[in-house]
């Protein structure tokens, strides 16, 4: 018997669930599911809802309400959407202040610091003097410097590609259309030059669509560069005390998966512990994501666990197909 986890990119719950939301990863991930259970596979379809990204903080601002308050109701819209379209998880987990799931983040990060491909280093990072707030992500926009296109500063919709910030044309703060300044900001970054050849292998014996393999070989054809973990003073899970272990959410997501088996564990009656399968050489991962998803989910992931001699699943890939511009 083959053994699947089978994963839907977590919607940020900013809103309830939209068409492209349905129409994509979800009703893809849901199908496989269903087809593998009628083979006699053993599947458990996961997502969770994203609460520590940026764009949730600034809908939370513009209206006036807290964060946590806003992903809590949005979490629940989205639920309600996927039972009136007979999508049927196996666990929705709700990431805020979520015991699981700060548990995946310091384990993975930890293992990532342990084996030397997490490191600090002084970086320049866009600023809004006049709103008082960081660029990373939802509170900037300019023009991606991989293919030109709008972006924020954290992964292109058009290209997938993760944008540096110093190098993005016309980069203005979203709230007040302002050109920011740059800041030098200590972060710790994952060291993915490291590994590029030993994780490019990785990542091609991984099940995926032309498109994506196309995509990964002009990634690394390119030159893959060090990736930030923490963003210091934005949204994200704050480890410890200070800033600089303030993780954000693209980097948690493979322990947001990970702690909804966990917590799936924890309630579940079978035998076999939904959790244990990480630790199965017959288990693979298959992420169902949008194609604007793919640095995260096609390098960060397997970059996490690819010198992490304990967990033994495999990965497989499945993108929506759509238009992408060359970098």
């Amino acid at each position: 018997m083959n053994k699947y986890i089978v994963t839907i990119t977590p919607p940020t719950p900013n809103g309830d669930l939209h068409v492209g939301h349905i129409a994509g990863p979800f009703l893809s991930a849901d199908i496989f599911t269903r087809t593998q259970r009628l083979k006699g596979e053993k599947c458990y379809l996961i997502s969770y809802s994203d609460d520590y990204q940026s764009y949730l903080q600034r809908k939370a601002e513009e209206i006036g309400i807290s964060a946590p308050a806003l992903a809590k109701e949005n979490s629940k819209k989205i639920q309600e959407s996927l039972i009136l379209i007979d999508i049927k998880l196996d666990h929705w987990l709700e990431s805020y202040d979520n015991r699981y799931f700060e548990d995946a983040v310091k384990m993975l990060y930890h293992s990532c610091l342990d084996q030397g491909i997490i490191a600090p280093k002084v970086s320049l990072e866009p600023y809004c003097e006049k709103c008082e707030k960081w660029g990373y992500e939802a509170f900037a926009r300019g023009e991606c410097n991989h293919c030109g296109e709008s972006s924020d500063p954290s992964q292109c919709e058009s290209c997938a590609m993760a944008p540096d910030a110093f190098e993005m044309k016309n980069l203005r703060c979203i709230l007040c259309n302002e050109n920011v300044v740059y800041k030098h900001v200590e972060r710790n970054f994952l060291l993915l030059p490291v590994i590029a050849e030993k994780l490019k292998e990785k990542i091609l014996s991984s099940p995926m669509r032309p498109q994506l393999t196309a995509w990964v070989e002009e990634v690394f054809a390119h030159g893959i560069k060090e990736w930030g973990v923490t963003r210091p003073n934005e949204s994200g899970l704050k480890l410890y005390s200070d800033e600089n272990h303030r993780i954000h959410t693209w980097f948690m997501g493979l322990a947001g998966y990970l702690a909804t088996l966990k917590e799936l564990s924890e309630k579940n009656a079978d035998t076999e512990s939904p959790y244990d399968l990480i630790y199965d050489d017959n288990t693979c991962m298959v992420n169902f994501l949008g194609m604007d998803c793919s640095y995260s989910h096609i390098l960060a992931y397997p970059a996490q666990i690819l010198l992490n001699d304990e967990l033994h699943f495999k990965h497989a890939f499945y993108t929506q197909e759509t238009s992408r511009c060359s970098f």
